[in-house]
């Protein structure tokens, strides 16, 4: 049968995938097998031998190895062609075959056919070992590669797609706490509103803001910070039990929520279980800190016509006005509120686009002479039912999601190029004051932002302030992009100085130019002596700092000469000016020359 035989290498530097692969030898002429597998064999192959397509079939069912299978056309019962066939369109990448097909009647037709089969080659008998050899040794090295490959694929594939749920989880969860976030607690409260409505089950939701963390987490670090959000979000799980969905949704927010919680006095109970987890001292080195929180409850018995987490939401704002530390149950009296919650929150996205949103101007003047040095830029937002929307309101909401950085570009736009106009009609350096939030801090370029309105309105820099508050200014990523703000010309001020826990020591750190004092800060110091001489020293330091200093919500004439005498120099107000169209702004700059 075989001519010219010659004993081939063996396969001793094969590749492991490669050596591993089994030839299937199928011919009806069993001498002619043998003849074939032997030969194989002494070339270093594992052969199997099968003698119809039937008991071929077998073998692969029990091999997986098997690698290349080389046929013989034409055999009783399937003919070979038949069997390249169901092996080529049946068989995964990972466990590749290839196929050789051998005749000893070869026609054309024949070889096409069995190319269009998918056969890896044609060999006309008689053949040499040789041939036959290396043939076989191609197409085991082809199947190998073929399986190598798809199996990386596969691995590769597993490992992304672990990758992609490792980033899922990631997304889903608070990474300081390892509770689910608000995006984990949004689906979750989906799946279970669904659930409540299908099998009428009860289902209610909690809010939860804790009192005064913000003075704590300001006043003791961010180290400090975490420990107690760490501490409380592990109080919070222990205490609502499994029934219940625990979840960290804001800085110092949390939720949760159950399917399956029977009346409002369950809800309360268990509400009024949490305000006890967190009001248990929490541990420090330098001595236990005390917690209060103030919570909204919702029970789909009193809130079925609005969102339970919004309902829970206005609870809490009711139980924060009423000093905190206590459960609020939702009523149908909060209805009205909660509606107007869903309604602001539907249709601030298109507030710009719908022009409804405009741009008001408080004055800002120098103490000494009343000579007017800029405006503080402040949204206002039209609704066109529900009239002025308060910014205290709408901003809240716009800063829980990305439409604040909308807001935030758009009003950097608008007075900028209002802070142009006058600019071009007047000889005086008047300049426009923007505020910035820590959500457009941490997620937008704002240096920027501020380059683009600057180049877009040929702007001197001098023109622009960019104002940030005290909690925004101390933020991980502010430091950075107050630099990079100041780098550009603009000048920055510290907002809301004074507004609750403000410590000195941290002005020296920070880069600013200008510290706003808050209108609390204002109030208290018309009354008191003692606060007017710590108000005196408050401005030397600052002054001694290099930086300049405002007084905000000057009301009445008392609280205008005190901030004079503690030696601020510039303020605003209602005393001095109320927040301005653009148009009553311009001709005061035009009044003033």
């Amino acid at each position: 049968m075989f001519a010219n035989e010659t004993q081939p290498a063996t396969g001793d530097g094969m590749p492991a995938e490669e050596a591993r692969l089994v030839v299937l030898v199928v011919d009806d002429e069993v001498w002619i097998a043998e003849e074939l597998a032997l030969g194989l064999e002494e070339a270093g192959m594992a052969v199997k031998i099968a003698t119809s397509a039937i008991t071929a079939q077998a073998a692969l069912a029990e091999t997986a190895d098997i690698g290349v299978v080389v046929t013989d056309i034409r055999m009783p019962g399937e003919d070979g062609l038949s069997l390249v066939r169901r092996l080529v369109m049946n068989r995964p990448e990972t466990d590749a075959i290839e196929t050789v097909v051998m005749t000893g009647h070869a026609t054309i037709e024949d070889a096409v056919a069995a190319v269009r089969a998918g056969a890896f080659d044609f060999v006309r008998k008689p053949f040499t070992l040789d041939e036959m050899i290396a043939v076989v040794a191609a197409a085991r090295s082809r199947a190998a590669t073929k399986r190598h490959e798809a199996r990386s694929r596969v691995q590769e594939s597993r490992r992304l797609a672990e990758a992609e749920a490792e980033r899922e989880e990631a997304r889903a969860r608070d990474p300081l706490t390892g509770m689910p976030n608000r995006a984990a607690f949004s689906a979750r409260l989906a799946e279970m509103t669904l659930d409540a409505a299908r099998d009428g089950s009860g289902m209610a939701v909690i809010a939860i803001d804790l009192d005064g963390f913000a003075a704590l987490n300001e006043a003791g670090g961010s180290a400090v910070g975490d420990i107690i959000l760490q501490t409380i979000g592990a109080r919070l799980r222990q205490a609502a039990g499994p029934e219940w969905f625990t979840a960290r949704i804001g800085s110092d927010e949390f939720a949760i929520a159950s399917a399956s919680c029977a009346s409002q006095a369950d809800a309360l109970a268990v509400a009024e279980r949490l305000r006890a987890a967190i009001e248990e001292p929490v541990p420090q080195p330098t001595g236990a800190l005390h917690l209060t929180a103030s919570i909204g409850v919702a029970h789909r018995a009193t809130a079925d016509r609005v969102a339970l987490d919004d309902a829970a939401l206005v609870a809490g704002s009711v139980a924060r006005r009423e000093g905190g530390s206590r459960c609020i149950l939702f009523t149908p009296a909060m209805q009205e509120a909660a509606e107007r919650r869903l309604t602001v929150v539907r249709d601030l996205p298109h507030a710009i686009a719908r022009q409804e949103t405009a741009i008001y101007y408080q004055p800002i003047f120098n103490i000494a002479d009343r000579r007017l040095l800029g405006f503080e830029a402040l949204m206002r937002w039209r609704h066109p039912t529900l009239g002025f929307v308060s910014p205290g309101e709408f901003i809240a909401i716009a800063e829980e999601g990305r439409i604040i950085l909308d807001l935030g570009a758009w009003a950097l736009r608008v007075a900028a190029a209002q802070a142009a106009q006058w600019g071009a009609g007047t000889t005086r350096d008047l300049y426009v004051t923007v505020n910035l939030s820590g959500r457009q801090i941490a997620e937008a370029d704002v240096p920027g932002m501020f380059k683009a309105v600057l180049d877009a309105e040929k702007l001197p820099a001098k023109a622009l302030v960019a104002e940030v508050t005290e909690t925004v200014a101390l933020g991980p990523k502010a430091g950075e992009v107050v630099e990079a703000i100041r780098a550009l010309g603009i000048r920055v001020a510290l907002d809301d100085f004074g507004a609750g826990y403000s410590s000195l020591g941290v002005l020296g750190g920070l880069s600013v130019d200008t510290v706003k004092l808050d209108r609390a800060l204002v109030m208290r110091v018309v009354t008191d002596t003692r606060e007017r001489r710590l108000l005196t020293g408050l401005v030397s330091t600052i002054h001694a700092l290099g930086l300049k200093v405002v007084a905000e919500g000057i009301e009445t004439d008392g609280q205008l000469q005190v901030v004079r005498q503690a030696g601020c120099e510039a303020a605003q107000g209602y005393l001095l000016g109320r927040p301005l169209t653009a148009a009553a702004a311009t001709a005061l700059v035009t009044a003033e020359g």
